[in-house]
């Protein structure tokens, strides 16, 4: 399939039925659907393109990463800290699909609503009734599968998970991933010889590498980039990656969308000359950029939008993430074994008896996930904390000595060195634990001085006991220890799903956009959002499957849109 567009950003003032702002869970679908209905679609993405092969993997590409052109760095994390909270996010044509761990699950008919301490539970304006034809299209194209039995008998961490969860009362489950899979997990092969995905380069079978959350140099996991951006129409759409939207406004019944061009090095880090910004139209603009990106462009262009509702910024959640660690368990746990997630449990939330009002002491729904890393990852592991290795190694170091001034006989370095690595049981006996679910959306958004800074909401702290309960009952039934980033990092969140800040709702008293992303004021103007800050609260489990359905609905509604006699005005 060839790679186009081979210009690299479009031609100035070039005119477009739709310009589509990243190409995450929601831009990539959107952009696909439009393209598929006839439409002229503009893709245009910040982040360079990542084929399989070329995540850095070693010490010196590693150190070119993240993100922050302005220090001439383009890599694909994209890292945010505010005042309590940490986040990562991604970079990349593909989104954040090209670091997530491949988790797609449907989001829980009873969740649709939100919950704000002291507050009445607010049902969302769209319902799991009405996702789940849009659900099915999207596992349509990304293909999920559960971890196959054949990998499973071979992986430790599912195992030690399932064992743990079923101490505690809870059946663990392997949750669809969108990973393609080997018949035979010791001989994966090549599926895709190239010929079909836009970076024209063969695709392997899952290796059990653990390499999801650092970008899959096999190209086994099923990415927007590897699927819906392969599959798109290219008589209809154009894609551009390297291309950061800066501006917008709506000017002669055309959206001017300004965006600067940038032009990553390939070696080393060079700070970047200011770009030369560029002007492309559109009839219709798709803000898909990602919570923080579209809320910071919503906020920046305000004085573009006069009618953009005041509710823009309120209702951020983290879905619920908390990161913890469970280290020196019973049993080997072999991190780097596998995917990052094969297995989930699902804890109960108060509504699930179809209840309408909160108790006192209700239980807050929430999903606790196994984790794993690169197997790179486990040297620093066994570094980490350094007295064992340190100790060790004074040992090794001491036979050494005597050996020179007594003259004694050789040592056996084998053994010593071996006794140095300790057997890798440190980083073997590792397990990451991630949990997400029924956060408070109380935290909110704003611009400070030209910045996009949080504050953070008081809301979640029953929840996050609630968590913390889970998390240590898994502990304790795989005799492990139990640390987490909140007690081992100056009391910090982090979260991986930002959600919301332009939540959709049923009027601009109550939200940002309508329940088809539609910016309220702005409706007729076909502006939309369409990523996770329409959520209006949190999803619960993975958000990325119902991103990606709720965009897939949305986009039905432009079509339709677009295609009336008023569209055309």
């Amino acid at each position: 399939m060839e790679d186009i567009p081979r210009e690299p950003h479009p031609r100035e003032n070039q005119t477009f039925d739709v310009v589509v702002v990243g190409s995450g869970f929601g831009g990539s679908v959107a952009a696909y659907r439009l393209a598929e209905a006839g439409l002229s679609v503009c893709l245009l993405e910040r982040g360079r393109r990542y084929p399989p092969g070329t995540f850095a993997r070693s010490a010196a590409e590693a150190s070119r990463t993240l993100w922050d052109p302005s220090e001439g760095l383009h890599g694909l994390y994209d890292l945010w800290s505010f005042r309590h909270t940490d986040a990562i996010v991604s970079s990349g044509l593909g989104g954040g699909s090209l670091i997530y761990a491949n988790v797609l699950l449907r989001m829980d008919p009873q969740w649709f609503y939100s919950q704000v301490p002291g507050e009445d539970p607010r049902p969302w304006p769209v319902s799991r009734d009405q996702l789940e034809q849009h659900y099915a299209a999207v596992e349509g194209m990304l293909t999920p599968k559960r971890y196959p039995t054949a990998y499973a008998s071979i992986t430790p961490k599912p195992r030690q998970f399932a064992a743990a969860a079923a101490d505690m009362g809870e059946t663990a489950v392997s949750p669809p991933l969108a990973i393609t899979f080997a018949e035979d997990p010791l001989r994966p092969t090549v599926f895709d010889d190239g010929s079909d995905n836009i970076h024209g380069v063969p695709r392997i079978e899952c290796r059990r590498s653990g390499q999801c959350d650092v970008g899959c140099n096999n190209g086994s996991k099923n990415t927007l980039d590897l699927t819906y951006l392969s599959k798109i129409n290219n008589e209809n759409a154009s894609i551009y990656s390297d291309c950061e939207v800066k501006s917008f406004a709506r000017e002669d019944q055309l959206w001017q969308i300004g965006y600067v061009h940038h032009d990553p090095p390939d070696v080393q880090r060079v700070r970047e000359d200011k770009p030369t910004p560029r002007t492309i139209r559109a009839r219709a603009l798709v803000l898909a950029a990602g919570t923080f990106g579209t809320n910071f462009l919503l906020m920046k262009n305000r004085a573009s939008l006069p009618e953009l509702s005041d509710r823009i910024g309120q209702g951020f959640s983290g879905n619920g993430d908390f990161l913890g660690f469970l280290t020196r368990g019973s049993g080997p746990v072999a991190p780097a074994n596998g995917p990052v997630i094969t297995s989930t449990i699902r804890r109960p939330d108060w509504a699930d008896d179809g209840n309408g009002t909160r108790p006192a002491d209700a239980p807050l729904g929430h999903y606790v996930q196994d984790g794993g890393y690169p197997g790179l990852l486990e040297w620093f592991t066994e570094l980490a904390p350094p007295t064992g290795i340190v100790r060790r190694g004074a040992s090794l170091a001491v036979a050494r000595l005597r050996q020179k001034l007594t003259g004694a006989p050789p040592i056996n370095v084998s053994k010593k060195i071996a006794v140095l690595l300790n057997e890798g049981r440190q980083s073997a006996n590792i397990m990451p634990l991630l949990a997400m679910g029924r956060d408070a959306p109380d935290t909110t958004l704003k611009l400070k001085r030209g910045f996009l800074d949080l504050e953070q909401g008081p809301g979640s702290a029953e929840y996050v006991r609630q968590v913390r309960i889970t998390l240590k009952g898994l502990a304790a039934a795989l005799g492990a220890n139990y640390h987490d980033y909140m007690s081992t990092a100056f009391s910090r969140f982090i979260t991986v799903h930002p959600l919301g800040g332009a939540a959709m709702a049923a009027s601009p008293d109550l939200g940002v956009v309508d329940e088809f992303g539609r910016v309220f004021g702005y409706e007729h103007d076909h502006l939309l959002v369409m990523d996770g800050s329409i959520m209006p609260g949190p999803v619960g489990p993975n958000p990325s499957l119902t991103i990606a359905a709720l965009a897939d609905r949305c986009t039905d509604q432009l079509i339709a849109d677009l295609s009336s006699p008023a569209g055309h005005d």
